[in-house]
């Protein structure tokens, strides 16, 4: 990772987001069952994935190498994919130490199958 921070910075990057999209103590759920996120705005629909090909750690070792390098870190979250209340309040602690900006938190409708 290393090589690709310096030629990102050196490429003139000034701001990097990352999203850690959940807690870390809901981030194994999503990872096993994966879901079927949609988030409405403005009357069109867009499908969110949460890439689950890292583990939380490495989410947060991706951050500290940004910032290390010196880039701005933009950092937040999907709320809606079945987490409680205190996940949500881990999520947002976990981003307020990781970054000095945050992204939107967005929130993810989950729909039921009409076969169900």
């Amino acid at each position: 990772m290393p090589y690709c921070i310096a030629l990102i910075t050196a490429s003139g990057l000034t701001a990097y987001n990352h999203n850690l999209d959940t807690s870390r103590e809901f981030y194994p759920s999503v990872m096993r069952h994966g879901s079927n996120l949609y988030q409405y705005v403005s009357d069109h629909l867009f499908i969110i994935q949460v890439i689950t090909t890292r583990s939380y750690d490495e989410r947060l070792d991706t951050i500290s190498a940004v910032r290390d390098a010196g880039i701005s870190v933009c950092s937040g979250g999907i709320l809606g994919l079945g987490e409680t209340d205190q996940d949500r309040v881990g999520l947002i602690w976990e981003v307020s130490k990781q970054v000095s900006l945050f992204s939107d938190f967005n929130k993810a409708l989950q729909l039921q199958s009409q076969h169900a």
